[in-house]
């Protein structure tokens, strides 16, 4: 079964990223970041539920999620911090999988690429969660409670609706 198919849109707050087929290239995979819609054109010579071709799309899904990330991340970014009063060194977009967040104790905040992704209500956590960091560096029982009322109390309900986001990306070639 194939993980992407000519026609899927990939739909996150503020970004489609549509899978179609295109005749003009026929034996190329042709992709333009943009927002709000980036498209991603397989030639029609290139068998799309091959794995290869599944996982260079994979590819291609994440390197638009770089491109378009700086776009919608941070400025929310940002506005969040100042909502908080909370100053951040420097914002940078990481790549990360597995590791959504990240700061720095010189207030260096990295958030993956991969959370234009989420809802947006899961963004914002991701972005709570880091700069609680700025003042508890790690995650104690007061982290938690600085987190949570950055979040307005939800922070448990975040943790849980985290493990069921379902991303738009295959299991990594092992």
């Amino acid at each position: 079964m194939s993980f992407y198919y000519d026609g899927q849109r990939i739909e996150a707050d503020g970004l489609v990223i549509l899978i179609r087929r295109q005749s003009y290239m026929p034996g190329r995979i042709v992709a333009q970041p943009r927002l709000p819609e980036s498209p991603v054109e397989v030639g029609v010579d290139i068998d799309i539920d091959s794995p290869d071709t599944q996982y260079a799309i994979a590819g291609i899904v994440s390197n638009i999620a770089r491109s378009v990330a700086p776009a919608i991340l941070l400025p929310r970014a940002r506005e969040l911090a100042s909502q908080l009063g909370l100053h951040v060194s420097e914002w940078r977009i990481s790549n990360g999988r597995r590791i959504l967040g990240r700061c720095t104790s010189r207030g260096v905040i990295s958030l993956s690429c991969l959370i234009v992704f989420m809802p947006q209500e899961l963004r914002d956590y991701i972005i709570w969660h880091e700069l609680a960091h700025l003042t508890e560096m790690n995650h104690g029982p007061r982290f938690h409670a600085l987190c949570n009322a950055y979040c307005g109390g939800r922070e448990a309900d975040m943790i849980a609706s985290l493990r069921n986001v379902r991303w738009p990306l295959p299991p990594r070639r092992r």
